[in-house]
């Protein structure tokens, strides 16, 4: 059986069915818990830790991502009968931006998660097999692992995190 419809010289729905069943069931979920699960991690250890405390948002972005997620959201909240992505601008930011928040707050960040280059390199390495998911791709096996492998060591940081600090991590609003 050929995962990936694209192989396939003349693919039949079956086969696409097929493979957006793989990716959908096997990949994406994952990306979307890496991405929430860094978000709340993020969230949670800057506002406590950043100096303005819940106000963390506005002083670690640039003007041009500030801009852009708030243009993102804004433009959401016209159409009121999307549903809704979260009120805090962090749900409105990509991949990228999250590697951005994480380099501008290493300070922070390294005394509650320790190694945050590390961290921002594992979360770079999964952002170009997140596009291919993202716009309805295959990604290859390899990028498969990659993506599975970063899934198991997000899950095990924020376990570690609750476990080893009294901070309490929970979902922006």
């Amino acid at each position: 059986m050929t995962l990936d419809f694209r192989r396939i010289k003349s693919p039949r729905t079956e086969n696409i069915d097929c493979s957006g069943k793989i990716v959908g069931g096997r990949i994406y979920w994952k990306l979307y818990s890496i991405e929430n699960i860094l978000r709340i991690i993020l969230c949670s250890i800057l506002s406590i830790q950043h100096p303005s405390h819940e106000a963390w948002w506005e002083d670690v972005l640039d003007k041009k991502r500030k801009d852009n997620a708030n243009f993102r959201k804004s433009q959401h909240l016209s159409l009121s009968w999307k549903s809704s992505r979260g009120n805090h601008g962090i749900y409105y930011v990509d991949i990228k931006d999250l590697v951005e928040i994480m380099r501008n707050t290493q300070g922070l960040l390294s005394p509650v998660i320790g190694d945050v280059d590390g961290w921002m390199t594992k979360i770079e390495g999964i952002r170009m097999p997140r596009n291919v998911v993202a716009h309805m791709n295959f990604p290859t096996r390899d990028d498969q692992r990659q993506i599975n492998s970063l899934y198991k060591e997000v899950i095990d940081l924020l376990k570690n995190l609750q476990t080893k600090t009294d901070i309490k991590f929970i979902a922006p609003l």
